[in-house]
């Protein structure tokens, strides 16, 4: 991100300077004391998350696009980590179930526009479903909240049924 690298897995030379030269480092001793305060100041400061979050998505894509499993992976890493947003690890496993993928008709790859929208629904999102705008937010997300809605109240039905057994 730092490097501005273009090619996954590998820097060449220039790129490898550059994030050297923004990161102020000239040894590998400052490079773990600035990589380590610059990934937590990423993740106090919005707009440099952004950065990095719209970054790897320029970084990863396969065409236009990212395919699901890396979007998967890249949402795990750079989100699920992070307690401001919530229900990552439900999203992740959502989009991981291939049965569930089937029923709710789970596009294979992410465009940069839902990639984008999926970042302003966490930003937004609550513990309870709620707080996120339903009129700008992707597909993607309206599913996964349809399919979370319908697991928290097969959840509490079942709840419900095992103290009625208990109580009896």
């Amino acid at each position: 991100w730092l490097c501005n690298a273009k090619t996954q897995a590998s820097f060449v030379f220039e790129e490898f300077a550059l994030g050297m030269a923004k990161l102020k480092c000239t040894d590998l001793k400052s490079l773990k004391t600035n990589l380590t305060s610059l990934s937590k100041t990423v993740m106090k400061d919005f707009d440099q998350f952004q950065s990095l979050y719209m970054y790897a998505f320029a970084y990863m894509k396969e065409g236009a696009n990212l395919s699901r499993e890396v979007a998967v992976a890249y949402w795990e890493l750079l989100l699920s980590t992070q307690s401001a947003y919530v229900h990552v690890d439900e999203f992740v496993n959502f989009l991981q179930d291939e049965e569930t993928v089937r029923s709710y008709d789970i596009p294979r790859s992410v465009s940069k526009d839902t990639w984008k929208q999926m970042l302003n629904f966490f930003c937004d999102l609550k513990e309870d479903m709620t707080g996120y705008d339903t009129a700008s937010c992707p597909s993607l997300a309206d599913s996964f909240v349809e399919y979370m809605t319908i697991k928290r109240k097969k959840e509490s039905e079942s709840s419900t049924t095992t103290r009625k057994v208990d109580d009896d």
